[in-house]
């Protein structure tokens, strides 16, 4: 089982450039993935969100890219532009103009200097710039994976409370199907009915509030439930199965609903509400699975 919430860095020095990758991930219905680069990088962003989609498969994710440049020449000179200030310093001072331009001056002028242009598509650049966003997309992915097992461990804890419940509310249905036939016969005798000997209609009446509150089906299908969202935390593999466990999620909420409203003893109502309540926390901490 894999968070959603990871972080990873990695960097690399290369004759050329030194390289800077943070990758940040946080919860998301589907891969939402954005890319930061500098115009010189653009051409790679295909590639990257190709290598970010083989090791991440859902979640916010943030990818910045940060590259600079290492040569000891990191500059070269303007020519054009250097003797076209030589030019007119030439023609100024024909002018009248005075001072002087010395080589201070002059490479300060604005273009005069030029970074030294790096070649970001050569093979060995691209190939780098790939594998540390690998590395860091390793980082990420372990840093998922711890946190998972923590998830796993909270959410294996719930769904034993869950299925502790299902089970108490299982053995009240004896409880709740005595209830309607004490009530309907006490109702009887309160009311002086003393001489109702039709037993088929009332026998009728008894199965027909019986029947309405009957939680029998909704109860099996919980329990149906449980067992498969069990079986998602029981997996070795790192899946994904976010979506799949809050679908289970959403049947359980609709399944304890109708258990609760149901209900009529207040026992039946207090473990149902207990229910509720853990399913709720449950879809909280899997909202942040994978």
């Amino acid at each position: 089982m894999l968070s959603m919430t990871g972080y990873g860095q990695a960097s690399r020095s290369i004759r050329e450039i030194h390289i800077v990758v943070e990758i940040k991930t946080i919860n998301s219905r589907y891969l939402n993935l954005k890319i930061r680069l500098s115009k010189e990088l653009s051409f790679l962003e295909q590639e990257l969100r190709g290598k970010v989609r083989s090791w991440i498969s859902r979640g916010s994710v943030d990818v910045n890219l940060e590259v600079a440049a290492r040569r000891s020449d990191q500059y070269e000179l303007n020519e054009g532009l250097t003797a076209n200030y030589l030019s007119l310093r030439k023609k100024a001072s024909l002018l009248g103009a005075e001072g002087g331009l010395n080589v201070e001056t002059l490479l300060q002028l604005p273009g005069v200097l030029v970074p030294h242009k790096v070649n970001y598509a050569s093979k060995n650049i691209r190939r780098s710039i790939l594998e540390v966003v690998g590395t860091a997309c390793e980082q990420v992915v372990d840093g998922r994976r711890l946190e998972g097992e923590v998830l796993r461990v909270d959410l294996e804890s719930r769904i034993k409370k869950l299925s502790v419940i299902t089970s108490q509310l299982v053995e009240q249905i004896e409880a709740d199907r005595a209830y309607y036939s004490t009530k309907i016969r006490g109702r009887i005798k309160e009311m002086g009915l003393k001489n109702f000997q039709d037993n088929h209609r009332l026998n009728q009446e008894i199965l027909y509030y019986t029947e309405r509150s009957d939680i029998s089906e909704e109860l099996t299908r919980l329990s149906s439930h449980i067992s498969r969202l069990r079986g998602f935390t029981e997996q070795s593999e790192n899946l994904v199965m976010g979506r799949q466990m809050d679908f289970i999620c959403q049947e359980m909420m609709r399944e304890i609903n109708t258990v609760l409203a149901k209900s009529v003893l207040v026992t039946n109502m207090e473990l149902a509400l207990e229910g509720k309540t853990e399913v709720d926390r449950i879809r909280e901490q899997v909202q942040n699975v994978e």
